[in-house]
C-alpha cells in the first residue's frame, strides 16, 4: 500500500486488500469506502484532521495476515496511528486495531518514526526514542520486555539518536557521535554483525 502527503497536509492513502475479513485498518479510511481488491487514492480524514507532514507505512507480519500499521506525523510534531494494534504497536495503551487515525498522547514533539511487523519507534526533537508493541525478540531493545502498550523510552542508549530505521523484526539506531546501534533478529544477519544472536 502507498500513502502520500499533499503540499496543503492532507493524507492519501491505496492499496490492494486481500480480504475485508482479516482488514485491520492500515489505510486508515471509514471502513465504509474500504474494498476487496484495488483500493484507490482516497483522504485519511480522522476527526479534526491536522496538516500533516509525515507518512510511515508498515510491514505485514505475514502474508494476507492484515497485521500492518500505518503511524503519520502532524505538522506540529504529534503523531497519529492506525491499523493493526494486536501487539500495542500503535502506541494507544490497548491491543484494539483502528481504522481511522487516532492521536497518541506524547508530550514532546517527534520527529521521525520507524516501523516493524508489530513495532514502532518514535524520536523526539531531543534525540530520545521510544518504542511500543512487539519486543519478542528484543526488537525495541527493552531487555526482557515482550510487550508494550505505551511508549516506552529506551535508556540503553548512551548518546541521543539522531536517526531510527526498523525492519520486520529488528532496529537500527544511528547516534548523534556518529555511533551505530542494533537490535532485534539477525537469523538472516540484517543487523550487519557476524552472529546468529538476538
Amino acid at each position: 500500500y502507498t500513502i502520500i502527503i499533499l503540499q496543503d497536509g492532507s493524507a492519501l492513502s491505496a492499496g490492494y486488500i486481500e480480504s475485508l475479513d482479516v482488514y485491520s485498518g492500515h489505510l486508515g479510511q471509514d471502513p465504509g469506502v474500504v474494498v476487496e481488491g484495488v483500493n484507490e487514492f482516497r483522504p485519511i480524514s480522522p476527526p479534526d484532521a491536522p496538516k500533516f507532514a509525515k507518512a510511515f507505512g508498515g510491514v505485514e507480519r505475514t502474508p494476507n495476515s492484515g497485521i500492518m500499521h500505518t503511524i503519520l506525523i502532524d505538522s506540529k510534531g504529534q503523531i497519529w496511528a492506525t491499523g493493526s494494534n494486536s501487539q500495542g504497536q500503535l502506541c494507544l495503551g490497548d491491543n484494539v486495531n483502528r481504522m481511522i487515525p487516532e492521536r497518541i498522547p506524547v508530550d514532546v514533539a517527534i520527529v521521525d518514526v520507524a516501523i516493524g511487523s508489530e513495532h514502532t519507534l518514535l524520536l523526539d526533537e531531543n534525540g530520545n526514542v521510544y518504542g511500543c508493541g512487539s519486543n519478542a525478540v528484543g526488537q525495541l531493545g527493552l531487555g526482557s520486555t515482550q510487550v508494550t502498550f505505551t511508549p516506552t523510552k529506551l535508556d540503553i542508549l548512551l548518546f541521543p539518536v539522531s536517526s531510527i530505521s526498523s525492519g520486520h523484526s529488528h532496529s537500527l539506531f544511528v547516534a548523534q557521535d556518529g555511533g551505530i546501534y542494533y537490535t532485534g533478529f539477525n537469523f538472516f544477519g540484517q543487523l550487519c554483525v557476524d552472529t546468529e544472536k538476538e
